[in-house]
């Protein structure tokens, strides 16, 4: 703005400009976004890398003072970390690349329990119990894999998340389903950590990870991705220190 004066100087008027800086503010904004994505990924690849030198130090040692215990401790360290850089890809490649779902007949009731069975050991080792309440639904018609792939990571964070809890608690995880309000109703609940209000509000933000450095901060946002590919939408229910319920809605088209 700029005033406009007379001969005696008094301002009679104001002249005003202005710019539309809309676009250079969103791109502003993009870049910060880039920017912190950036910095979160080289902070994941930084401690994957970590693992992976670490890894190899033990197994070197147990070459040296032949010790196969050893050996096998540091390569066992070694293929988690490979897992992790795979993962990582994978979850990379899918969040970045712009898709329609491949759409087919999905038995979710056998799928949960399909994905449940793969975490068999894991469950084991940690003693947790896992219970399966599903109702026998129709069949959901939406891309396989997505599918598999978002049941996969909610249940691997729900088993992490009691993994990690104070020890001597009766560790459970369920996984529920129903056809309510012409809506496909998935949940996967455990009693695990729980989340604070402060990081419940970054779950599905840019590179954020309920799992620390052990995480890769995109598996809850390809999660959202496939949830939002079949028009549904995700909820979260969470109570730090008593657990965390996720449920997915998604419509039968």
């Amino acid at each position: 703005a700029s005033p406009i004066k007379d001969h005696t100087g008094k301002i009679v008027s104001v002249m005003e400009m202005s710019t539309d800086i809309t676009a250079i503010k969103k791109m502003q904004s993009q870049m910060a976004d880039v920017g912190q994505f950036v910095s979160s990924l080289a902070h994941t690849i930084k401690g994957i890398i970590t693992g992976l030198e670490g890894g190899i130090y033990v197994v070197e040692s147990g070459f040296k003072k032949n010790q196969n215990d050893v050996i096998k401790n540091g390569w066992g360290m070694v293929q988690r970390n490979v897992e992790r850089v795979s993962n990582l890809v994978l979850d990379m490649l899918y969040y970045a690349k712009s898709r329609t779902p491949e759409k087919s007949e999905i038995d979710l009731p056998k799928l949960c329990r399909d994905v449940g069975d793969l975490f068999k050991v894991k469950l084991e080792e940690n003693n947790i119990e896992i219970e399966y309440d599903l109702e026998d639904v129709e069949k959901l018609k939406g891309d396989s894999k997505a599918i598999h792939t978002l049941i996969l990571t909610l249940l691997e964070n729900a088993i992490d998340a009691c993994r990690w809890d104070k020890p001597g608690k009766a560790h459970i995880v369920k996984v529920t389903l129903r056809f309510k309000d012409d809506m496909y109703n998935l949940s996967i609940s455990d009693n695990g950590l729980g989340i604070s209000k402060d990081n419940k509000a970054k779950l599905f933000t840019s590179m954020y990870s309920t799992k620390g450095s052990s995480g890769s901060g995109f598996g809850l946002m390809v999660v959202k991705k496939i949830v939002d590919e079949h028009k549904g939408r995700i909820e979260v229910e969470s109570v730090e220190g008593e657990g965390t319920m996720f449920k997915v809605l998604v419509p039968p088209e």
